[in-house]
């Protein structure tokens, strides 16, 4: 009989019985010589062995079902649900099997229900938990991780990487609305047969992990969206400028960079597909999964590393090797790989420990380890020393990739006319052309983009400024990339009268140091791809001034800053709206307000809609607008007729609204900052009168919110001050607070909602110096959203509750605590999560002044905190 029982993997002959016995003696001599010294983080989890087995009963159906299970918290045992996770069979083919856990909804632990055990299978263990991490410090979205010891039924199973499922749990947890969440995978057991294997080609290959709940789960259409705007963009210059603002070039380079970090492109076209569709943003934002570091000394180190088809036509846009150069350089100079490493080097001792005692070494026959000698202490100390001095070779790579001397050229190709051929990976800025100095300077400089040596109307202008005899072009340049790869590139450039040139010196766009250009080298060029283009800064932006009397027949976006001037009436057709992507000045006055109006009275039109960073700072004044809806433009939803979306430092002034149709909301707020409300009148919302979402510091500062069909005010994991403003007869809340936000409400007074104040799923309300008069509930705090784990608290203080009953309601998870204020009637034997403490303080700061309240030290920090002095 052989005993040399071999089969051969990636063209290495694997011995099968050398393999098999090596297990066996690393289990035996693991349970004999086990130390009981703390490792990693322990978790113990306790399946039957009935359970167990089941699991394997029916593959690959019964992987999928979750069975009844226990882990200990604390001491405690609660009830879980497990099931194996993966669909390659290294997941659950062998006894060490990779785990999904899922808690009860009571019982979540950080706001996560669902946690994967993934078992590490990697040549240095950490190599998984350590690409999230540098994704994390990269600003890149990634599942929080660890390492950790994983216990079944008290028996060590060794090292484990855990990590939070990718879901509606983790969009929240990352301060993003539950929206669409999709997975794309074409590989292993979620293959789809007979149907085309590029994820980017078909949205029926994605499916989804989270689904935004306005729309049906089976609706597709935001992925279908994004698919035949990639694949148009090959082709299309208008698709491509879509592209970009649907596929962020700021995210996607970061991204990109992220990858080149890791030296993994992580995502191909069929395989780990993470895309974060937002309809409030109009974005796709990648998500990282299963990333493996690939330090391997076996592998070229590269700077680009496309992974899929979507990224490689990115690859091909000189704006985008332009914002991932910058971003890439930006995180090696702040010593990104030294933390992630000098981080992973502390939990070495731990994992050592627990490494010591893991009786699975060698499961996994095709990751090298038994010819590597990793199976064994010393092995794995040998293999973390070579992976940790790969990395810093890495990092000295990629600092020196960036900053060194580019490659460029140059030579007279006509009297008027030079080329500049850029043979490097970085590109080049400031080209600086020395003349001599008795010629005369040129009045135009173009790039010739059509390469008939004549300017014409395709070409290119470029901006330039004179420096005694040098001419400076205000551009940056760089070569062809693709498929990871550039390529020697020539750029024509036509003087509009004869140039004499001497020298040329160009700058590193990246560091900015500069080098001199060789002349007259001899090396040519390919043209520059479509997508390679010079990128021009673009200048001081024009401002718009709108008509003082205008009807708007389609839906306008202004890419420009708009004025909009006293007295200006506008008028609305049905369904159009106006969007602004830049600063918008609309600032009337009390004797000349603007109006936006229906056109046609009882037909509403859309929205008025600030979109986007470069509207921060915008200003309206005085604006009247009636009987907006919503709308859908370029992308993104828009639910209110005045929807502020990703801005920050706006200002709405003594703004007037009414009449809100078909949306959920008057006024929209989401992924904004520093909002300021002043003086605000809005009157019969359909819905919500003023919705706030993933927002911080917006302030209500006076005015009134009467009649809303919902509330008066929403908070979704936001922070808000009111202040000064009167509530008055909501359908549903006057201040709704949930989902993890702050809310301060000062000196304000609601009056005749159904129930005053809501606060629920871990958000706080503190009420200071404020009327509840006459709500059917005056107070509301409890546990709504299971992912929160915690109810609401309240929190009133110096304040006045008046109403039949005072109706004032805290479930079991949530409080509400009244003190040194007026209760009429008084709550006799409150439940036990309502304290209410019935004594009145009063302060006189001077004669006559006897309504001045002395505040609780944490109303007085939270008062500050806002810029608030208590005495005013």
């Amino acid at each position: 009989m052989n005993f040399q029982s071999t089969f051969t993997l990636v063209g290495k002959e694997r011995n099968l019985l050398k393999a098999w016995a090596v297990c066996q003696y690393e289990k035996l001599f693991r349970t004999l010589f086990n130390t009981n010294e703390s490792g990693l983080p322990p978790v113990h989890i306790y399946v039957p062995e009935k359970v167990q087995k089941s699991l394997i009963q029916d593959i690959p159906v019964s992987l999928k079902q979750w069975r009844k299970a226990y882990i200990k918290d604390d001491g405690r045992f609660n009830r879980i649900e497990v099931r194996t996770r993966g669909d390659n069979t290294t997941h659950w083919g062998y006894e060490k099997k990779s785990w999904r856990v899922k808690r009860k909804k009571q019982q979540v632990v950080n706001r996560v229900r669902k946690l994967d055990y993934i078992v590490p299978r990697t040549k240095n263990i950490f190599d998984w938990h350590l690409g999230c991490r540098i994704a994390h410090m990269a600003g890149v979205l990634a599942p929080d991780t660890r390492l950790v010891e994983l216990f079944i039924n008290d028996m060590s199973y060794g090292v484990y990487n855990e990590s939070e499922f990718l879901g509606e749990s983790f969009l929240r947890n990352n301060n993003i609305m539950p929206v669409n969440f999709y997975k794309g995978e074409q590989e292993n057991a979620e293959r789809k047969l007979m149907v085309d294997m590029y994820l980017f080609n078909n949205p029926a290959l994605w499916k989804k992990l989270s689904y935004f709940n306005l729309l049906p789960e089976n609706d597709y259409s935001d992925m279908e969206y994004f698919i035949n705007l990639v694949k148009c963009s090959e082709t299309s210059e208008r698709c491509f400028e879509k592209l970009k603002m649907v596929c962020r070039i700021e995210d996607w380079a970061r991204f990109s960079a992220f990858q080149t970090l890791i030296q993994y492109s992580h995502s191909s076209d069929h395989h780990n597909g993470r895309l974060i569709l937002d309809p409030w943003k109009g974005s796709v934002i990648p998500v990282v999964t299963d990333p493996s570091v690939v330090y391997s000394e076996d592998e070229e180190l590269k700077l680009d590393l496309p992974g899929n088809s979507f990224l490689g036509l990115y690859h091909m846009s000189s704006e985008f090797i332009l914002e991932k150069y910058k971003i890439l350089n930006s995180l090696l100079m702040n010593d990104i790989l030294t933390n992630a490493a000098s981080e992973q080097k502390t939990i070495l001792p731990s994992l050592r420990k627990t490494w010591a005692r893991d009786k699975y070494h060698n499961q996994f026959v095709y990751s090298n380890m038994l010819d590597r000698g990793l199976a064994y202490d010393n092995g794995m100390e040998v293999e973390w020393k070579r992976f940790f001095k790969r990395m810093e070779f890495l990092d000295e790579w990629l600092r020196n990739e960036l900053s060194k001397n580019p490659s460029v050229s140059w030579y007279k190709k006509s009297k008027n006319i030079v080329s500049v051929v850029i043979d490097s990976a970085v590109p080049v800025d400031k080209l600086t052309f020395f003349m001599q100095p008795t010629e005369p300077m040129p009045t135009s400089v173009f790039w010739d983009v059509d390469g008939n040596g004549v300017v014409t109307v395709d070409d290119i202008e470029i901006p330039y400024t004179f420096d005694d005899n040098r001419i400076i072009l205000m551009a940056t340049w760089g070569a062809n990339h693709r498929n990871g790869k550039h390529y020697p590139t020539q750029f024509n450039i036509i003087y509009g009268e004869r140039c004499a040139i001497e020298a040329l010196t160009v700058n590193n766009a990246i560091t900015g140091e500069e080098f001199n250009a060789l002349r007259d080298s001899g090396k040519k060029g390919m043209s520059p791809h479509r997508l390679n283009r010079p990128i021009i800064e673009s200048g001081t932006k024009v401002l718009k001034e709108l008509p003082k009397s205008m009807t708007i027949e389609k839906t306008m976006v202004f890419s420009d800053p708009v004025r909009i001037h006293p007295g200006t009436t506008i008028k609305m057709k049905p369904q159009t709206s106006l969007i602004f992507r830049e600063k918008l000045f609309a600032e009337g006055t009390e004797d000349c307000p603007i109006v936006i109006t229906a056109s046609q009275p009882g037909n509403p039109w859309g929205v008025i809609a600030l979109h986007g960073k470069s509207t921060s700072n915008s200003k309206l004044s005085c604006l009247s607008i009636d009987s907006g809806s919503e709308s859908f433009v370029d992308n993104v939803r828009y639910s209110a007729m005045l929807s502020l979306h990703e801005t920050s430092n706006v200002k709405l002034i003594n703004i007037k609204m009414k009449n809100s149709y078909k949306s959920d909301d008057m006024l929209h707020i989401i992924y904004s900052q520093d909002i300021d409300i002043i003086n605000p009148l809005l009157e019969n919302a359909l819905g919500d009168a003023i919705d706030i979402d993933m927002s911080s510091f917006v302030t209500i500062n006076g005015g009134k919110i009467y009649s809303s069909g919902n509330d008066g005010v929403d908070l979704m994991s936001s922070s808000a001050l009111i202040r000064n403003v009167q509530i008055l007869s909501s359908g549903d809340k006057g201040v709704s607070v949930g989902e993890a936000s702050d809310a301060l409400i000062f000196k304000s007074s609601l009056n005749g909602n159904v129930t005053g104040i809501a606060s629920k799923d871990d958000s706080m309300v503190t009420v200071i110096d404020s009327m509840l008069n006459n709500n059917k509930k005056q107070v509301e705090a409890y546990y709504k959203n299971w992912r929160y784990g915690k109810g609401g608290r309240v929190l009133i203080d110096s304040s006045v509750l008046s109403a039949e009953s005072n109706d004032i309601f805290a479930d079991e998870r949530s409080m509400v605590n009244i003190l040194n204020s007026e209760i009429n009637p008084q709550i006799y034997k409150p439940k036990e999560t309502v304290k209410i403490e019935y004594s009145l303080e009063r302060s006189v700061k001077e004669k006559g002044d006897s309504s001045l309240r002395i505040y609780k030290e944490s109303s007085k920090d939270l008062l500050h905190k806002w810029g608030i002095s208590e005495n005013k």
